[in-house]
């Protein structure tokens, strides 16, 4: 990770996090996004991701991230924020 950029709600509690990693000159790579349970539901991931967004997207072409498409709430955010979705495909070897 090279950088962190965080939400803290009134009382100073860190209730949202977002990372700069594995960026290259061309793609800001966006990772670690999360929102604490207890705090999720009012767009603060949104707003983190956009801020990060712009940040990554300063002097660069892209950015990028991998989200499991089955984390619903976590795609439509991405794609709000105008991200598009690509299947990538892992594996492992035993």
């Amino acid at each position: 990770m090279r950088r962190w950029a965080g939400l803290r709600d009134d009382g100073g509690r860190l209730v949202a996090v977002a990372a700069d990693a594995w960026s290259t000159v061309e793609t800001g790579f966006l990772a670690g996004v999360t929102t604490r349970p207890d705090a999720r539901g009012r767009g603060l991931a949104a707003d983190l991701c956009a801020f990060a967004t712009d940040e990554l997207l300063a002097g660069r072409e892209r950015v990028a991230l991998l989200a499991d498409y089955t984390n619903v709430p976590a795609v439509r955010t991405y794609q709000r924020l105008g991200f598009r979705i690509r299947r990538v495909a892992a594996a492992r070897q035993k």
